[in-house]
């Protein structure tokens, strides 16, 4: 039996602008909603979010920078963390929500200046809305 499928599923994520007034660093705040089929659990939750994917646009060039995270591993041993995401809501739409400092990322292709226009994006099983940045300098 299937439960909750029409509730609304998505990647929203957002700029925490009182965070970036205070520490002068950008974070990224966000929630996914998506639905979890019994047993997936581990598949989708185990890495999230240093899963996600996110994309910055330099408005200025149109040059494309992507994250990557080279700690990612797709295997694990031993079933005691299979078992404790078993355990986790399944067969309905869950959300969990996040939080990443954008200067964490890694981005194996860097912009050789600082970049001051941007949009930001994020992927995840699903695709995230658009973030544009104007005059908030960011080097990667």
């Amino acid at each position: 039996m299937v439960e909750n499928m029409e509730e609304p599923q998505g990647l929203i994520i957002w700029f925490d602008e009182n965070w970036y007034k205070e520490e002068k660093e950008i974070k990224i705040d966000g929630v996914l909603s998506t639905f979890i089929n019994c047993c997936s659990q581990y598949a989708v939750w185990y890495q999230f979010p240093d899963i996600i994917r996110f994309k910055i646009t330099d408005l200025d060039t149109g040059n494309v920078y992507e994250s990557f995270s080279p700690d990612i591993s797709y295997t694990h041993s031993g079933n005691r963390i299979y078992d404790m995401y078993s355990k986790m809501p399944c067969n309905k739409v869950v959300s969990k929500e996040f939080s990443i400092m954008l200067k964490s990322l890694y981005f194996p292709e860097r912009p050789e200046s600082i970049i001051t226009d941007f949009e930001l994006t994020a992927d995840y099983c699903h695709e995230s809305n658009v973030l544009i940045f104007k005059d908030i300098p960011l080097e990667l």
